[in-house]
């Protein structure tokens, strides 16, 4: 509860020091640049999680989930499993592009198995919302939907 009166407050702070006013898209702009990055860190947060519990828990070597930063891309990353790979990409400030796709090295081609697009939202009392075909995403349950079908797929 405390955190975003810290955040408040070094807002704040930053403003007075600078003795700028940025306009208020601006502002938006910057708000919305930091909640996607923050979810990104989030996501690959509780990924990190799920694949360490996933492959201490796992039958063999080979079954193993990879996690990987996604080079020269804001904030994003990928889980491989086999030749399947679960890329989570920032797209823009307020969208988080998600898919899954296999690779099939023989033919050097690349086919896309599920494709997903969130986009951030501001609620009522500027909360921020994640939003996948209109309705809210729950975090807890994204990920062991994208976990689940990366498993399967990848068998």
């Amino acid at each position: 509860m405390t955190n975003w009166i810290q955040t408040l407050a070094e807002t704040d702070k930053e403003r007075k020091n600078s003795n700028a006013r940025g306009t208020q898209s601006h502002q938006l702009k910057q708000f919305v640049e930091k909640e996607t990055r923050q979810y990104m860190g989030d996501l690959k947060a509780a990924f990190a999680s799920i694949v360490q519990e996933f492959n201490t828990n796992k039958i063999d070597d080979n079954s193993s989930i990879k996690l990987y930063n996604i080079e020269g891309a804001k904030s994003s990353f990928m889980l491989f499993r086999g030749v399947t790979q679960l890329n989570i990409r920032y797209s823009k400030p307020g969208q988080i592009k998600i898919d899954i796709q296999n690779i099939q090295a023989y033919q050097n081609t690349t086919k896309s198995l599920l494709s997903i697009q969130l986009n951030m939202s501001l609620g009522n009392f500027e909360e921020v919302i994640w939003i996948f075909n209109k309705r809210p995403v729950d975090m807890n349950s994204l990920l062991k939907y994208l976990v689940k079908m990366l498993v399967h797929i990848s068998c």
